[in-house]
């Protein structure tokens, strides 16, 4: 065997070696139907077009094991280069569009889906809504906001976290506008109703 096909050779056996220990290490992903999570989340719009019924039972089957999955989803957005395309279209002459194309968009679980999923899940998902209130990306912070407000009184449990949220929201109106909003829904007797706007 010569030097150059034993280095394919070893490069070949690393490869796979490399693939089957990922594949055992790596976390089990939730699957429904043999379909993983993910690919249920990057198509849930199609999915919910097709047979929403199959679609809905798939999310409340993954149950609170698909709350990590689904923000992880939500985190991800289109690729610089989607955004860059589209901006770019938008601003362009239009001898210009023609030649870069009309811009595509993911049709994917988004912010939008959100309430939704969560309803599908139940009150069981409270305490991760509640943590993910805290987390660093505002798309997060957003979709716990609007979910834990459709849970309603069930969601009372959140209500010292948003009133933490709240007082440290006092330089971004928007963010105070839509915990106060999230509050009222949960208690509409809170006192933070009669705080200043």
């Amino acid at each position: 065997m010569s030097k150059r096909q034993r280095i394919v050779v070893i490069l070949v056996v690393g490869l796979v070696v490399g693939w089957a220990v990922y594949s055992i290490w790596s976390p089990f992903e939730p699957r429904y139907h043999g379909r993983r999570i993910s690919s249920w989340l990057e198509d849930y719009p199609r999915y919910k077009q097709q047979d929403w019924r199959e679609a809905e039972a798939a999310i409340r089957s993954f149950g609170t094991n698909g709350i990590p999955y689904i923000f992880k989803h939500i985190r991800k957005g289109d690729p610089f280069w989607r955004n860059a395309h589209a901006r770019l279209w938008l601003r362009s002459p239009v001898w210009l569009k023609k030649t870069l194309g009309r811009p595509t968009f993911r049709n994917t679980f988004d912010i939008a889906y959100a309430p939704e999923a969560f309803a599908l899940i139940g009150p069981v998902s409270i305490p991760p809504l509640i943590e993910a209130l805290k987390d660093d990306h505002p798309k997060v912070r957003t979709a716990a906001l609007l979910v834990l407000g459709g849970f309603g009184p069930e969601a009372n449990t959140a209500l010292p976290t948003l009133n933490d949220l709240l007082a440290d929201a006092h330089s971004q109106p928007s963010l105070a506008s839509m915990i106060r909003s999230t509050i009222r829904r949960i208690d509409p007797e809170s006192v933070a109703k009669s705080a200043p706007e």
